[in-house]
């Protein structure tokens, strides 16, 4: 495993990263548009990725690896330009021959009709911000002799989960039609088990650097189906099923089914503590009692 490391992002998936790496005794680095957010017995920095200016100034101290994992903060084109692919290429220059890791999306792929996806399949993004995902894609893979990119599912763990929230709140439906379409996720703690098992990897000599520019669906080994999710879900949590409506239309990510296989990444050596999200709505107690809390208190709001 690397000895040091530099993590861009401090949200959702960056902090429990970073204290995952914390825990198995790597010196990491914490670097985020926002700064520290709280007190932590690792390093925090305050970096805005698109500055090139404040990234080759980071760029004097030596890391073993570079993990770029911010997020959008939801935001669109702009932003995805700017986090993204204007950070890549800064990061490239300030750290060029350094083993480093970007986290894209599943997004990149627009199938609509439940086909099976590998790392093969065809990339034709629906929408600008997955273009821009692509994009930053082949900047480090073709500029990074050590560059690593996973395509995370929609991610979700304790404090958020978008479906087991509109369960709990009464508001989830069911998109009418005859086909019900694929959702793809991850269990946080299963991207950073994922992150951190490549990143080892990657440390190997040169010539053993097997898992080195490629790039990897981070997803369960269960694609759902919409239906079959709340259906499983509402059984286990005894409710009643979502009524069907609509499709959502005004979404970030566009509109799409498929059936995305993490065998690259298992072939690797790597397992989900979650083979599906189901596994987790039984298993991960805080899971559950966090969306609760979340429903509840946003119910008295």
């Amino acid at each position: 495993m690397a000895q040091s490391c530099l993590v861009i992002g401090h949200g959702f998936l960056g902090k429990p990263l970073c204290e995952f790496l914390h825990r198995n005794g790597i010196r990491v680095t914490s670097a985020t548009l926002n700064g520290p957010d709280e007190a932590t017995d690792y390093q925090q920095e305050t970096l805005d990725v698109s500055d090139r200016e404040q990234v080759l100034a980071l760029g004097k101290t030596s890391f073993d690896a570079v993990i770029h994992c911010a997020s959008s903060n939801r935001g669109g084109e702009e932003a995805y330009q700017s986090v993204f692919l204007e950070g890549l290429g800064n990061l490239r220059e300030a750290f060029p021959d350094t083993p480093t890791l970007f986290t894209s999306s599943t997004s990149v792929y627009a199938h609509e009709n439940g086909e099976s996806v590998d790392e093969t399949s065809e990339t034709r993004p629906k929408t600008r911000t997955s273009q821009i995902l692509v994009e930053a894609e082949e900047l480090l893979l073709h500029e990074n002799p050590y560059g690593i990119v996973v395509r995370l599912g929609g991610l979700y763990g304790p404090d958020r989960s978008i479906h087991l929230e509109k369960l709990l709140a009464g508001t989830a439906t069911i998109d009418v039609g005859k086909k019900s379409r694929y959702l793809n996720q991850i269990h946080v703690t299963d991207a950073v088990s994922a992150i951190a098992h490549l990143l080892c990897a990657s440390q190997a000599p040169l010539a053993e650097r097997a898992f080195s520019h490629q790039l990897f669906n981070g997803v369960d080994s269960t694609p759902l189906t919409q239906r079959d999710c709340y259906e499983q879900a509402t059984d286990i949590l005894g409710l009643a099923m979502p009524p069907e409506a609509p499709a959502e239309t005004k979404r970030k990510r566009a509109l799409t089914s498929k059936r995305i296989s993490n065998d690259r990444l298992q072939e690797t050596g790597w397992n989900p503590r979650y083979p599906s999200f189901i596994d987790a709505v039984r298993e991960d107690n805080e899971l559950l009692a966090s969306i609760r809390r979340k429903v509840s208190q946003s119910a008295e709001s």
